[in-house]
């Protein structure tokens, strides 16, 4: 199954260097979808690097690339004390456009594409999604025609597949939050999971 998600995603990549996602091993786990704009750094070779067929994505070996490229840790940290506060429901952490720059505001106009972003919310179907950029809640509220409040979960339906959503209400969240903060907002996300499933 993984190497057929491979294949697939693999054809929508116009190049090794795009990151569409990172995670821990098979992305299908994945129940929580954390939603930023793009990503700041360009690493290595997605696949060749960071993937198995048998295990999915290699977070360890993520980890080190990233940190030998980046001296300053940017949303990393706190989206890692996320993950840790929504522990033990797996995140998948993810941009709307897969291709690296500096800054949000570097990224040309051609590069804006959503592809990736959409095959990975209808391949995976995630129960929720923590939408932390400016970008990432424009584009769900008008994608998908939702409204959006600070701090409040709302309920989309999201390719067909009902989908709790929640944005911060001050931003951008992701450099303004605390660590604390940042992992509460993860238990957050795991104590509406368990109330939905009850």
């Amino acid at each position: 199954m993984l190497n057929a998600f491979r294949e697939r995603l693999q054809v929508l990549m116009s190049h090794d260097c795009m990151r569409p996602f990172t995670c821990s091993g098979n992305p299908y786990d994945c129940k929580i979808f954390i939603v930023g704009t793009n990503s700041a750094t360009e690493l290595k070779p997605f696949f060749k690097t960071y993937w198995s067929d048998f295990s999915g994505f290699l977070r360890e070996k993520f980890h080190e690339n990233y940190n030998a490229e980046r001296t300053e840790r940017g949303t990393r940290p706190r989206i890692e004390h996320f993950v840790r506060g929504a522990h033990p429901i797996p995140c998948l952490e993810t941009n709307i456009f897969p291709t690296p720059s500096k800054r949000p505001a570097d990224l040309p106009d051609d590069k804006k594409d959503t592809t990736i972003f959409e095959f990975l919310l209808q391949e995976i179907q995630p129960d929720a999604l923590f939408l932390f950029s400016k970008p990432a809640i424009q584009y769900f509220q008008t994608r998908f025609n939702v409204m959006l409040y600070g701090d409040e979960f709302v309920t989309a339906d999201v390719f067909e597949h009902k989908t709790r959503i929640l944005r911060p209400a001050a931003l951008p969240f992701i450099r303004r939050t605390s660590y604390d903060d940042a992992y509460d907002v993860g238990k957050k996300f795991k104590m509406e999971f368990c109330c939905q499933k009850d």
